[in-house]
């Protein structure tokens, strides 16, 4: 979506979440009831997401929710703001399957397109194992390292060493 489209739906009061903002694979009941109830309170709005349209994106297959319970769990059971996350959940009637891979295209990517949908599947073999294996940075070329290193995301367990990373 281009940012004319952004505004404009942004103008006709739709909210998203989208991969760039919270993926719903990654938030759970709880989290989606809690921001329910916050944008109604916001929006001054009793309706659901306090009247704003709401789009929901991401895939399934990937990270469950962190200390949250997953949005397709059957709701018996469940109180407080996971019960509102699971009847909100509920309301969303229309579903759109995207079967084209957009990360992983072209040919070469053909074997790690299939290593990641046996991973989603939970059938991960010896051959997959020693494939992730073979790209550790300590086992790449210097000049596979350099054009990884340059490029890659670092993550770091405390504030501190990624603030002497970044200086």
């Amino acid at each position: 979506m281009n940012l004319s489209e952004y505004a404009f739906y942004r103008s006709k009061h739709w909210s998203f979440i989208t991969e760039n903002g919270l993926l719903f694979s990654m938030i759970g009941l709880y989290m989606l009831g809690y921001l329910n109830e916050r944008l109604k309170a916001v929006f001054e709005n009793d309706d659901d997401f306090g009247g704003k349209h709401c789009i929901l994106t991401g895939d399934f297959g990937q990270v469950r929710p962190v200390a949250d319970v997953p949005l397709f769990r059957n709701p018996e059971g469940l109180s407080g703001f996971e019960l509102i996350g699971a009847k909100f959940y509920q309301t969303f009637d229309k579903c759109v399957f995207l079967d084209e891979p957009m990360r992983q295209i072209g040919s070469t990517e053909n074997p790690f397109r299939e290593l990641l949908s046996r991973f989603k599947e939970g059938r991960v073999t010896k051959g997959d194992e020693e494939m992730l294996n073979s790209r550790q940075v300590r086992k790449l070329s210097m000049e596979e390292k350099i054009l990884f290193l340059n490029d890659a995301n670092y993550l770091f367990g405390e504030n501190a060493a990624a603030e002497e990373y970044n200086m």
